[in-house]
Order: C-alpha cells, then structure tokens, then sequence
C-alpha cells in the first residue's frame, strides 16, 4: 500500500510534502542518455531509484504517456482524436509502465507515494496539431486516458497528476471533460492533482474541477501564498531556476514543494539544492 504522504498533508497530519520530478535529469546523469531508454522498463526504473536516492523526494511520479509520446507525432489534425486513442491503447507502452511501476512499488511502496502522471487531453491532442479542441474531441481524449488508468488501478497509487501546459485558463469544455478522469481516480481513492506547467499560469480555483490540489511549479513562494491565502490548496515553488540558478530562490517554509529538476542542470547544484530541502 501507498505511504499516504499527500493524504496526510490534506488531513492536516504533516505541514510539508517534497515532490520533486526528474526523470529526464536521471536519464542523462544517471543512465548516460541511451538511446533506448523506453524500451527496458529495468533499467529505467532501477535509474529511478537511483536518482532517488540523491534526490530525496517522497512523491514519485511515474509518466505513463513517456513510452507512447512519440506515437503522436505523425499525421493531421484530422486524425488526432484516433492517434491520441492509438498511443494510449498501445500494448507496449502499458506493459511498460506496468512493469515500471511493480519495481518502484516493490522498492518503495512504503516509503513514499507512486503517483500516474498524466498529460493533459488538451495538451495531447496539441501535439497532434489540434490547437483548439471542442468537448467531443477533449472527451473522447478523456475517456480514453480512464481506460488507461484504470488498467493500473490494481497497483499501489496514491495519487493522479493531470499536467496541462497551456497557460489560458481551464475552459468549461475541458473541466467537464476531465472531471470523468477526476472521478476515475477519486473511485480508487487517489488523491487528485493538476499541475499548470506554463511559465505564467492561469491561477486560481477552476470551476467544474473538484481536484485536491493545484500545482504551479514555476511560481516562486510570493505568488503561491496569494493562492493560498485565497482558499486555495496548491502547491509549486520549485522552479527550473531553483535548480540552475548560482542563487536559488528561497522555496516556501511549508506545503507541497513541487518542481522538476531540469535535464541540463548539473549535480553538484542539484546536490546543493536538495540539502537545502532538506535542512
């Protein structure tokens, strides 16, 4: 079973959550940047954990769409819905995610918590040249990712990242479409979170989206307390720059700390970074 760490910062049991991403950053530091770095679910997932072994986050999520992505690069608009449906059928890609996520439980089911990261139907459907889809298109899109999801629903999941790059505002058509894939994960009682990974994010509650929490990983701690303050649960405030910069910006005292680690960055300030996080 999971650790429950989101569940016990939402109750109330624990005043701060590290959530650090890096699998592009442990790709290339620790694996050496191979060419087939989707294709052994072993290797990838023994880099994981060797990557987290530095870099001490107690959330770990796990990209399920990494496997497929490049799935969705060829063709038009007018076939984006299909490709999306095709690259999230694809038997490869589950059996690879499966397998990934049964070595990272196996390794730390009790210590941390496993969370699906998934991008969001807006931004898949972008990559297939849809720049503005309608509710059907989003729906379907969104029906398709429950399918997905719900073939891992067996597994030790604490919790269902949606990452939406866009930084427009969440329309109507897009928080009806994803409140399916919201219930999906609140039936196999997962937490439920979006991150907004646009530079300048919309911000804010969204109407018709009942997550658990938002997440702004490129807002500094200033624009994160103007959320908060306004009786909203977020998280973020470990931006690129946090990672990279000769002086980082101070992270916030408390919440969810989430960012990503980003692949260039060199592992001595990364290093320097996390025993920052740490105290």
């Amino acid at each position: 079973m999971a650790a429950n760490v989101l569940r016990s910062w939402l109750d109330g049991r624990r005043d701060r959550v590290l959530w650090i991403e890096f699998d592009d950053y442990a790709r290339r530091v620790f694996a050496g940047n191979p060419a087939d770095w989707l294709k052994q679910a072993t290797r990838c997932a023994n880099t994981l954990g060797q990557a987290r072994s530095v870099i001490r986050t107690e959330v770990l999520s796990v990209d399920v769409l990494a496997p497929v992505r490049a799935l969705l690069a060829a063709g038009d608009e007018g076939d984006a819905v299909e490709r999306v449906r095709a690259a999230l059928a694809d038997a490869h890609g589950r059996a690879f995610t499966a397998e990934v996520l049964d070595a990272l439980a196996h390794k730390f089911a009790q210590e941390l918590d496993l969370v699906l990261a998934l991008t969001s139907p807006r931004d898949l459907l972008a990559a297939c040249g849809m720049s503005e889809p309608g509710f059907d298109a989003l729906d379907d899109v969104t029906m398709a990712l429950s399918d997905l999801v719900r073939s891992f629903s067996e597994k030790p999941i604490a919790a269902l990242l949606l990452k939406r790059a866009a930084a427009e505002p969440v329309s109507a058509d897009e928080a009806d479409a994803y409140a399916t894939l919201v219930g999906s994960a609140q039936h196999y009682r997962w937490v439920t979170a979006l991150a907004q990974t646009a530079a300048a994010p919309a911000t804010g509650a969204i109407d018709g989206l009942d997550v658990d929490v938002l997440l702004y990983p490129e807002l500094e701690s200033a624009a994160l307390a103007a959320i908060a303050d306004s009786g909203v649960r977020c998280g973020g405030g470990l931006p690129g720059t946090y990672w990279t910069a000769a002086a980082a910006p101070a992270p916030p005292p408390g919440g969810v700390l989430y960012g990503a680690v980003p692949e260039t960055a060199q592992p001595e300030l990364v290093l320097d970074r996390v025993k920052a996080l740490l105290g």
